[in-house]
């Protein structure tokens, strides 16, 4: 990782010293670069007098080409007399510079390229990098604006500069010469065989020959020396497209067909550098003749870069030949370092420059072992000690060989972003549950638990509790005990098992890896995470962003937003853009300042609020820099003091200046306000000084005023000085920049990026080519980032900017410690970006830089898969900005105002969506209305809803009526935003964001407000009229729509100020907390969906099915005629609704024939109606004598009326009797005027009777509906509403066709009363209620997250409670269900879960077959045997069903059952042996007293032992009174006690019926000493959580919490079913398996009884660890990263037993197994 790169520039900057070969000086010394314009021949097209094109190349600097015709777009151009290459183009500008211009490139051909496009010159000496533009002959520079507006441009010098080429002992004589060949690709003239003799060895496009076809024809090129020559070798330099066979040739005929001679032949060409030396031949043409190629290319062409010609043979081995067929060896598990090569007696070397990773690989070759294999990308250089020549093998993949091979059964890595760079699957998941807690002993460790408890709470729902306790299974834990120190600060390492525990050198890698397991369990879809080993770190160490608040406010809950969301993508840098120049004069200071009148009045920070949020950013992982942008951008602090400026922008440094001093000592007193003090207010180790973009003609001002604020910061108050790299940024002749600053390099024409390689501070890549987003796009930059482009290209070393100007350098490059991204605000107040706008932009780049400058590119991820990666791992917690709303499908809410209930005295509207995210109305009503329920609002009410806001894209539609008595202006929707500390003082508008209607004049109009910007529609709502409204926002536009007509269209906001005004955004999110605030009147149907509907959607929102007029059958239907007079006047006009009189021309609509009396039109009707009336509005040219006509089929007429003597006018015929007819054709035979302008119609109107009208309409409507979605599940219209509106109907058309006649009025109020019912019937929508269903799903849930799965269920209650689970999943989200079947499912799931039960673990299991089979081998006593009976049969059932099928409770207590038998079998048999004992003592050996005594207690425990009612607890009572007696018997002689039998000493042979070692083949464990032959090794492996118990219980733990516990083991023994303690030590050997043996040391803590742990000595040899003790207990085999010296000696059989004779011991230590039994044991 380029982390600490400060330090690591110190230790290679002597090999950047001394290796100089490394990258070239770019500093255009004369010694080094020649001046290739000077004196050559320029045509200026204007020039003012005295100022000549010719002075821009004399090379004198007080000349200048000038020009004052600016508007012309002056050129210059210059002929450098031939084509070649060069390096740079510099432009020294006169006072008068140019703001922007354009340079072009051309051949000799003199087609000119454009290679640039300046449109920010800034004066001085400007140099652009054209290496890659050629070779070229001519230059032209075309000026398109003067600075300022000037309207005079001068140029001092245009220089074109190649760098001097050493003198070679050899000559490249085909260089430039004439050459011909064969064909070129495509006949490109690009490819032309020129481009293989013009000396560039690097331009593909321009500067290479491309054949023909070599599968149809041969092809060749030849090469003119001009002149008869003697050569020797020939050198090669082929594209991708090679010739694997061709000869070589030469001629001296001079003929246009040449005789060729044969220099030598290749018929196994390989491509590259091929070099062919030969006996000196002297000859005029040299040819290639290829016949053959690789096959490379659509076209079949060869392709040659270079092919030179030598006078003689270099035999010496040059850095070219070695880079041909250079490769790195393949890396081995042994090479601690990279391999170094040696070429031609080690003149040439090849060592490594750098890599892109050095946890892996270090820039000086150390190599360190990854978790698996890894791929590095490394940079070699090789050298030419005889002549410093290098060459660069940049970016070689090497793979580094890791310490595990991954498996294809491995689990795959967790899905997070930025990839996590090693990876070690194991098997299974660690499952995270309510029940889980994250474990932090670090109190430094504390705040970063208490984040991800809060993100876990909002992010899955989960109340974890934070503790110190030892961690158990499900648990995360936060350590820096035992991390890698090798990964870094940013670094951290997974350990995912039962328990995820999260490892860190410092707060920021252990709280960047709590991201990584947040982001992979929020890509999970059960809270699960594979289980494995990560090892994450970064290649980088700055992961920044730049955001600007000066030119847009931004409040500090979005900025402590940002902190969350970047540091989700492990962002470690945010820098704070305080103060800037904008347009129409708008600057700002940003923070609160000591300088009256400097603090921005729209919105800033005060001094205490901005501390504190450096602070919260640092408990996220996150450094806030600090930015004070000068000495450019400086408008905000030359208003508020004219003295400090020569301009209105810039501070005047000019060291000629009277003002600089007092500049430098503002700078001063500025940066002592913020950086000084005990408090100050900037608390981060970084402060950024600005500089860019100072004019270009203050070089050295520049660099003299950089170097001061860069010594001010660092050695006044110990911060890294950070800084856009600018002109003042590099080394002057007279001033040294300091090597300490961090620079972000950001644009070529701002300084040489490749001049910033040669400083000796470090570099930020900042390139703006894709690191700046401008909101609402300018100059050039992106609107949102281009984010396929960004993924697939981005790179640590691309340095391009926007012109794709810059270097290249090695990906890993010593100098590049991180990445930046900037969002410019530059259009400032202007342009309506919101800050909800902002986030969306910032989400479009953010997770692309975090992959580019953490992991790397990925080349097995697509930019489609690192999208899906994206969505996968969210945005991060408790994000205020986010305003999306998860949903089913597009429909958000809904609500219809026909469904809803009181729930404790409020009203709550139900959601008709899937979603069902019901709300409150307060102080609202519903009732109901001529179309069905509605909400009523009073003003003092509205509605609540479960979200505050909505993000774009989006549609609201709703019903709205206002009522008379309104008063106010009406909140339609809004959200209230955080507080803002600075409105204690100011009003920065950014508290609330509504969508309103503002009352004016009694009327209403749309506009709504957010951020300070003001919109308004043109929308107008009246009093008393209820309204369809729809709103629509997307990133950009916002529409109003009326009954799905599209009234208003908004871009950009309403703005008061003068000047340039941007309509860059009209958004809005759809804020939701309030609806209908102070609204009298209601609100109904209202919909939210989360895109953007088309207007025919909207539409159908609202068309209501039912025309309420009595409509004219014969609008709009097709129309055709006899002739027409205009085109114009078609008969289509005749039947458009359309009767505009006093319009003319085109604008009139009208029907006109020719002028003839026998004219015809007619209008098919689509269908037949009975038709009672026409109606023809006339012209002036009407019908004296027609007849109108009747057709079913368009065929066969007859007459409907016969008309004689019209007057024109107005013809109503009524009362026609209801005629069926399809067709109706008007038929003139008399024209009025006789006609003389034939016939002319505005109208033909055709209408049904009114009662027909009505039995139609009813018609209609019943097939109609017959289309509806009815039934009984969610969202269809209930069906017994659905049969009620079909009986209406059918009443409906009884009565009418019951009537002679309707009136209009009757005709009216039937269609509306049908209308009003139709309305109702489609809210008669059906709700399902699914909460049951929710609830038993969230119990099912529950029993997953608690550890239920099929490992550890039963097979049946699994089987079951998949199946009911599966299917109440599929009923959740499916629309097709009934409320029958959610309810059935639900009960059958809630079944489930219940029945839902663990099987048997197999440590229980076998625990119990245990029992079983050692209380069915024991001789129990009859009535122990009886008593046992019902139990046993008991478990021999479980053992019967298997521990798959046996539940785990059922199993527990049978266990615990038999172990009590167990218990009373053991104490029975243990009692009877210490009376077989006691009974062999002698009276006579013994004192009279301790013998009475004795006597007393063993008569009495004889007695117990006899009596069947005697249990377990009696028996132990009776013996260890026994055992006491006997402890206490006095010898008459001596007074001592009787020695404890000891039937075996260590030392003796062994004896019959005794054995040397036993073996417990189950856990590999062997026991070495001596024991009887019938004893058995017992060895239980501890679970996770039982191992979690036992280490809970140290009581010592400080002395072993330096180890890591990998196994805890309780060995012991048994004999004849009971505990058995050999009487001497003995020996145990464990053998190891495979991840123990990769521990590093490994060691053994003894845990005694009571709950000591203490080291014991052990040792690890032949695959085994081995210690002695002298008794069972626990034993934990502990590892640890440094050797484990033991502190302590086996432990004594007193350290366990005590006062205790050897069988209670025995006694006590079964107790003590006997207690355990309950745990969980793997053995």
């Amino acid at each position: 990782m380029k982390e600490n790169r400060i330090v690591k520039a110190l230790i290679t900057s002597f090999l950047i010293i001394t290796q100089l070969f490394q990258y070239p000086i770019y500093a255009k010394a004369a010694d080094e670069y020649e001046n290739i314009a000077l004196n050559k021949t320029v045509t200026a097209s204007q020039a003012t007098s005295g100022n000549e094109g010719a002075k821009a190349v004399d090379g004198l600097e007080n000349t200048k080409w000038e020009s004052n015709q600016i508007a012309s777009k002056p050129t210059l151009i210059l002929d450098l007399g031939e084509e070649t290459t060069f390096e740079t183009i510099s432009l020294k500008w006169s006072e008068q510079f140019a703001f922007r211009y354009k340079l072009y490139s051309a051949k000799s051909n003199q087609v000119y390229s454009e290679v640039l496009f300046h449109e920010e010159g800034t004066g001085g000496v400007e140099e652009w990098d054209m290496s890659d533009k050629t070779p070229a002959r001519y230059i032209k520079l075309e000026l398109i604006e003067a600075k300022n507006g000037e309207t005079v441009i001068g140029l001092n010098e245009l220089q074109v500069l190649r760098k001097k080429q050493p003198e070679s002992e050899l000559k490249n004589i085909a260089l430039n010469k004439p050459a011909f060949a064969s064909a070129n690709e495509a006949n490109l003239d690009r490819l032309g065989p020129k481009g293989a003799f013009d000396g560039n060895l690097t331009d593909k496009t321009n500067g290479r020959w491309s054949s023909g076809n070599i599968e149809k024809n041969p092809q060749w090129i030849y090469v003119d020396l001009e002149e008869a020559a003697t050569f020797a070798s020939i050198h090669i330099l082929w594209e991708d497209a090679y010739a694997t066979e061709y000869v070589l040739e030469y001629s001296n005929d001079t003929a246009d067909t040449k005789t060729w001679t044969n220099i030598l032949t290749v018929d196994n060409g390989q491509g590259g550098w091929e070099k062919h030396k030969f006996e000196p031949i002297t000859a005029r043409f040299v040819r290639l003749y290829a016949t053959k190629s690789n096959g490379v290319g659509s076209a079949k062409p060869i392709s040659i870069m270079e092919m030179e010609i030598y006078e003689g043979v270099d035999n010496r081995l040059t850095v070219d030949d070695v880079a041909k067929d250079f490769e790195i060896e393949p890396i081995t598990t042994q090479m601690q370092e990279m391999p170094v090569y040696s070429y031609d007696n080690n003149n040439i070397t090849a060592e490594i420059f750098c890599s892109d990773t050095d946890v892996v690989v270090e820039d000086n070759g150390t190599i360190h072992t990854p978790l698996v294999d890894k791929e590095v990308l490394v940079t070699y250089i090789i050298k030419d000690k005889r002549n410093d020549e290098t060459k660069e093998m940049r970016n070689i993949p090497v793979v580094i060989p890791g310490r595990y091979v991954q498996s294809t059964s491995d689990n795959t890595a967790p899905i997070v972003v930025p990839s996590i760079q090693e990876w070690k699957g194991a098997s299974g998941s660690f499952q995270l549950t309510e029940a889980s807690r994250i474990a932090v002993a670090d109190n430094s460790l504390k705040k970063a638990a208490e984040i991800t408890q809060a993100d876990i709470a909002d992010l899955f729902g989960l109340k974890l509790s934070v503790t110190s306790d030892t961690p158990k299974s499900g648990d995360i834990v936060l350590t820096m005990q035992n991390s890698d120190a090798t990964i870094g600060e940013q670094g951290y390492t997974l350990e995912i098992d039962d328990v995820l525990t999260i490892r860190g050198n410092a707060y920021q890698g252990v709280f960047f890896g709590t991201r990584s397991v947040l982001q992979a369990l929020q890509a999970s879809d059960q809270l699960t995470i594979a289980k494995g080993t990560a090892r994450d770190y970064t290649k980088y160490q700055y992961r920044k962003f730049m955001l600007d608040v000066a030119r847009k406010y931004i409040p500090m809950w979005y900025l402590e937003d940002f902190v969350k969301y970047a540091s989700w993508f492990k962002f470690t840098d945010i820098q704070i853009h305080l103060n800037d120049t904008s347009y129409n004069g708008h600057s700002r200071f940003r923070i609160e300042s000591d300088i009256e009148g400097l603090t921005a009045t729209d919105g800033y920070y005060t001094k205490a609020e901005y501390r504190d949020f450096q602070y919260y950013a640092q408990d996220y992982g996150i450094n806030i820099i600090s930015e004070f942008d000068t000495p450019a951008h400086s408008q905000v602090f030359i208003d508020n003091n004219p003295e400090l400026g020569f301009d209105a922008t810039h501070l005047d440094i000019r060291l000629t200046s009277d003002k600089k001093d007092s500049v430098y000592q503002f700078i001063a007193d500025l940066y002592e306000e913020y950086l000084g003090g005990d408090n100050p207010v900037f608390i981060s180790d970084a402060f950024n000084v600005g500089l860019d973009e100072f004019n270009k003609n203050y070089q050295e001002d520049m660099t003299q005023y950089t170097k001061y604020v860069m010594e001010l910061v660092h050695d006044k108050y110990g911060k890294i000085p950070m800084a856009w790299a600018s002109m003042g940024c590099v080394d002057s002749a007279t001033t040294k920049i300091p090597d300490y600053p961090i620079m972000d390099a950001w644009a070529n024409y701002a300084i040489s990026l490749k001049s910033l390689f040669d400083q000796d501070y470090l570099l930020i890549n900042a390139t703006n080519k894709y690191g700046y987003l401008v909101p609402g796009g300018n100059n050039g930059y992106p609107d949102f980032a281009k984010e396929e482009e960004m993924y697939n290209n981005l790179s640590a070393g691309k340095f391009r900017d926007k012109n794709n100007a810059g270097i290249d350098v090695a990906e890993g490059h010593p100098k590049v410690v991180g990445g930046s991204v900037s969002l410019w605000n530059d259009r400032g107040i202007f342009n309506g970006i919101s800050v909800y706008d902002v986030f969306a932009r910032t989400q479009s780049i953010v997770p692309i830089y975090a992959q580019a400058f953490w992991y790397g590119k990925d080349n097995d991820l697509s930019f489609d898969g690192f999208k899906e990666r994206i969505d996968s791992v969210g945005i991060g917690a408790n994000i205020t900005a986010d305003k999306t709303i998860e949903s089913q499908d597009e429909l958000v809410y809904d609500f219809d105002m026909e469904n809803t209930e009181v729930e404790n005295d409020k009203l709550i509207l139900k959601d008709n969506s899937l979603n069902q995210y019901d709300a409150q109305a307060v102080n609202a009503q519903v009732e109901e209305s001529d179309t069905g329920s509605v909400l009523r609002l009073h003003g003092d009410g509205y509605i609540q809803m479960q979200h505050s806001a909505l993000k774009w894209p989006y549609t609201v539609a709703f019903d709205i009526t206002i009522d008379e008595n309104q008063s106010g202006d009406i909140t339609l929707f809004e959200e209230t935003m955080p507080s803002e500390k600075c409105n204690e003082w100011i009003n920065t508008n950014y508290q609330t964001r509504r969508i309103y209607l503002k009352e004016t004049d009694n009327e209403y109009q749309l506009m709504y407000d957010r951020d300070n910007y003001h919109y308004e529609h043109t929308v107008v709502l009246e009093k008393g009229k209820t309204y369809q409204l729809a709103f629509t926002s997307d990133y950009k536009y916002t529409n109003v729509y009326i009954k799905g007509n599209k009234e208003s269209t908004l871009n950009g906001p309403v703005l008061t100020n003068s000047g340039n005004k941007w309509a860059d955004s009209a958004s809005v999110y759809l804020p939701l907390q309030k609806i209908g605030e102070n609204l009298d009147g209601t609100l109904d149907n209202i919909k939210v969906y989360n895109r953007l509907l088309t207007q025919e959607e909207i539409k159908a929102l609202y068309d209501a099915e039912i025309n309420l007029e009595h409509e004219n059958i014969a609008l709009n239907k097709e129309a055709s005629a006899s002739s027409y007079y205009a085109d114009y006047q078609t008969p289509n006009k005749a039947f458009d609704g359309i009767i505009n009189k006093s319009d003319a021309g085109p604008q009139q609509s009208r029907w006109a024939s020719q002028r003839t009396h026998n004219e015809w039109i007619q209008v098919d009707l689509g269908k037949a109606y009975k038709v009672d009336e026409i109606k023809i509005t006339w012209e002036d040219a009407y019908g004296v004598n027609y007849k109108l006509l009747g057709s079913l089929n368009g065929k066969d007429w007859f007459e409907i009326k016969d008309v004689q003597n019209g007057s024109g006018g107005v013809d109503d015929f009524t009362a026609l009797g209801d005629i069926e007819t399809r067709f109706i054709k008007l038929v003139g035979t008399k024209a009025a005027n006789n006609a003389k302008y034939g016939y002319s119609i505005y109208e033909i109107e055709v209408y049904e009777s009114a009662k027909e009208n009505l039995i139609r309409t009813i018609n209609e409507l019943e097939e109609s509906i017959q289309g509806l979605n009815v039934g009984s599940w969610q969202g269809q219209i209930k069906e017994e509403a659905y049969r009620d509106f079909v009986k209406l109907l059918e009443s409906k058309r009884a009565e009418a066709q019951a009537k002679d006649s309707i009136s209009e009025d009757e005709l009216r109020a039937e269609k509306e009363l049908l209308a009003q019912e139709l309305t109702k019937l489609k809210k008669q929508i059906v709700k399902i209620d699914k909460t049951a269903l929710q609830a038993a799903l969230e119990q099912a849930n529950e029993k997953i997250a608690a550890g239920f799965d099929e490992t550890t269920s039963t097979t049946s209650s699994w089987e079951k409670f998949e199946q009911a689970k599966q299917a109440a999943e599929e009923a959740l989200n499916k629309k097709e269900i009934t409320q029958v079947q959610i309810d059935e499912i639900a009960a059958a799931l809630e079944a489930a879960v219940k029945g839902l039960k663990l099987h048997a673990s197999t440590s229980d299991f076998e625990q119990l077959k245990q029992l079983v089979d050692v209380l069915t081998a024991s001789s129990l006593p009859k009535h122990i045997k009886d008593a046992a009976e019902a139990d046993m049969n008991d478990a021999q059932a479980l053992l019967k069903l298997g521990n798959k099928e046996a539940t785990a409770q059922a199993v527990k207590d049978s266990v615990r059952k038999l172990e009590l038998f167990k218990q009373w079998m053991n104490s029975y048999e243990s009692l009877k042996t210490v009376i077989s004992k006691a009974e062999k003592l002698k009276e006579s050996e013994y004192t009279e007293a301790s013998w009475d005594k004795f006597s007393n207690v063993l008569k009495n425990a004889e007695i117990i032992l006899s009596d069947e009612a005697s249990g377990n607890d009696v028996l132990k009572e009776a013996m260890t009174k026994l055992n006491d007696a006997i402890d206490r018997l006095v010898k008459k002689d001596t007074g001592t006690k009787p020695e404890p039998e000891d039937p075996i000493k260590p030392n003796e042979p062994l004896k019959p019926g005794y054995i040397n070692q036993i073996v417990n083949h189950t856990n590999n464990v062997i026991a070495q000493g001596v024991f009887p032959e019938n004893v058995q090794l017992m060895v239980e492996n501890m679970t996770e959580s039982a191992k979690a118990e036992i280490i809970a219980s140290i009581v010592n733990k400080g002395e072993v919490s330096k180890f890591n516990f990998e196994r805890i083991l309780d060995i012991y023994m048994l004999r004849n079913g009971s505990v058995f303690t050999p009487n001497s030590s003995f020996t145990i050997k464990i053998k190891l398996d495979e991840e123990l043996k990769a521990k590093r040391y490994l060691g053994i803590v003894y845990i005694s009884d009571e709950g000591k742990a203490e080291m014991i000595p052990s040792k690890t040899e032949n695959g085994y660890i081995t210690f002695k003790t002298t008794h069972n207990s626990y034993y934990a085999i502990v590892s640890s990263d440094s050797p484990i010296v033991n502190t302590a000696t086996r432990p004594s059989a007193a350290s366990s037993a005590g006062a205790f004779i050897l069988l209670g011991a025995v006694l006590l230590v079964f107790t003590r197994k006997a207690a355990k039994a309950n745990k969980q044991y793997s053995a």
